[in-house]
């Protein structure tokens, strides 16, 4: 295979614009956005007539993002994702054409499931759109972390991902009620136990015109620990990359944490050279989390 990156590239991004992969247009200008990350959408974006179409646009796409990567003099092309179909993975992932980008598993139910469609070599993203699903990896990895024999995270699972709009279907309320809140936090805590990153938030990206909406719903999730969401809109990226950043204060904190990362690892404990604290492993590792990320 080839392509635009590999697992050890995987950056966790502040905010993934959905573009439908019938619409090469549309994904012409998302280019040019100011989004961490473009998810080519073959799923619930596009038209069942219209899929076998999308289908053949995917492989030029991803190329074109690692065009324009070389034409900015950057040599960083700005990373694609592909939303496939549960019921079609194999026509998706062959639609790639060898390049390596990470899958968006809408979904994901079991981690028979995600293990097959990791057996492929691409990184995966887990959508968790359904309560029963949500509660049997958190079981099944509790479990594990128990004692129990098995891997709690599915091999190449890079992040979990909060699939809101189903989610709260499947609920049977709004995207912004409570519920989805308590789903976000339990996906968190999965997410620990995974070892990965979380994306989303309790609230409707549909609805791209309510800002005060939007901005209180990513609050929730960058409060709970989520890094990053997805939106429908480029109207809706500025905010999703200034709430899912680190703070000033957060990222001065972090830096005066590596700034003792030698002597953490030498002696074990250190102290914040700004606050005083005491330092050990568990904060320089929290330290260098925070400062991976997209800013």
């Amino acid at each position: 295979m080839t392509g635009v990156m590999n697992h050890s590239d995987w950056q966790p991004p502040r905010s993934v614009l959905f573009v439908p992969a019938d619409r090469p247009d549309l994904f012409a200008k998302a280019l040019a956005s100011r989004a961490d990350a473009l998810c080519l959408d073959l799923e619930d974006g596009v038209a069942a007539s219209q899929k076998p179409a999308a289908r053949r646009n995917i492989a030029a796409a991803i190329e074109s993002a690692t065009k324009s990567g070389a034409k900015s003099g950057t040599n960083h092309a700005k990373p694609v994702y592909v939303r496939i179909n549960a019921d079609h993975i194999d026509a998706d992932i062959a639609a790639l054409g060898g390049h390596i980008v990470p899958l968006i598993v809408p979904k994901a139910s079991s981690h028979q499931q995600l293990a097959a469609i990791a057996a492929h070599g691409l990184p995966v993203i887990a959508l968790i759109e359904d309560l029963a699903a949500l509660q049997q990896f958190l079981t099944a990895s509790a479990g594990v972390k128990d004692g129990a024999t098995g891997d709690a995270r599915p091999a190449n699972v890079v992040a979990l991902a909060l699939g809101t709009e189903d989610l709260s279907a499947d609920l049977g309320v709004m995207p912004h009620s409570l519920l989805l809140t308590h789903a976000l936090y339990d996906l968190v805590k999965l997410g620990r136990l995974w070892d990965v990153p979380v994306l989303g938030m309790p609230g409707s990206i549909a609805n791209f015109t309510d800002g005060a909406a939007f901005d209180a719903a990513i609050a929730t999730a960058a409060g709970f620990g989520a890094i990053g969401a997805f939106c429908i809109h480029p109207v809706q990226i500025p905010a999703l990359n200034t709430g899912f950043a680190p703070s000033a204060s957060v990222r001065q904190w972090a830096d005066g944490v590596i700034a003792c990362a030698a002597q953490i690892e030498q002696s074990g404990v250190a102290t914040h050279p700004d606050t005083g604290a005491m330092l050990d492993a568990p904060v320089l590792k929290q330290a260098r989390d925070i400062l991976r990320r997209n800013t």
